[in-house]
């Protein structure tokens, strides 16, 4: 999937750049493509962020669920078996 998002990524500059070179040198077209990939870009940095954010909400909602329902992580648990094996 990253593989994906690596030659869109590719394009998107690709389209920028090819589409600043189009419009400098007098073609309206260019201002077309370089929006394109402009909006390509914008794009894949939007859903980059939403992603990032979904997972930490996500993780924030498991948090609060296994408070309500008193849940102790086990990792947590061995911790502090570990230390009641320390003190003694």
């Amino acid at each position: 999937m990253w593989f994906l998002y690596l030659v869109l990524v590719i394009l998107a500059i690709t389209f920028t750049i090819l589409g600043c070179k189009m419009a400098s040198k007098g073609n309206p077209w260019g201002i077309l493509v370089a929006s394109i990939g402009i909006i390509v870009i914008g794009t894949l940095i939007a859903y980059c962020l939403f992603e990032q954010w979904k997972k930490e909400n996500l993780k924030s909602e498991l948090g609060k669920i296994k408070e309500k329902l008193g849940i102790i992580d086990e990792d947590e648990n061995d911790e502090d078996e570990d230390d009641e094996d320390e003190d003694e």
